[in-house]
């Protein structure tokens, strides 16, 4: 079964803690799901022969998909989980089509805005 393609990808990581991260992950997956137009789902899990060793590392990966009919912005959703970020003192590495980017390590508002537009593009 092929899986459309996420608006965007979320790895949290907390200090290499994988169990706590997985924690996180699901409370990030919690906090987000409540957003309205936004539909947040579990990756599923890289095949064992395949980098295993960051699986073990990157216990859990969100995939968000941004319906076209959303009533949250991409500026809201940045904002909500680089908030989240700096309360739970962890990282969220997130991949938006080919870019990568950690909140909330010195997000500045030009790139706040460049992640918003990209995500922007990808829910259009």
């Amino acid at each position: 079964m092929n899986d459309p393609e996420p608006t965007l990808e979320l790895r949290v990581r907390r200090g290499g803690n994988a169990v706590l991260a997985e924690r996180l992950t699901r409370a990030l997956h919690a906090e987000l799901n409540e957003f309205e137009g936004v539909m947040m789902r579990y990756a599923p899990p890289a095949p064992a022969g395949e980098n295993a060793k960051s699986a073990v590392a990157e216990a859990v990966t969100l995939w968000a998909f941004l319906s076209t009919a959303a009533t949250v912005t991409g500026t809201v959703l940045v904002q909500a989980i680089k908030t989240w970020a700096e309360a739970k003192r962890c990282t969220v590495h997130l991949t938006i089509g080919d870019a990568e980017i950690e909140l909330p390590q010195g997000l500045d508002d030009a790139q706040e805005r460049v992640i918003t537009r990209l995500l922007e593009e990808r829910r259009s």
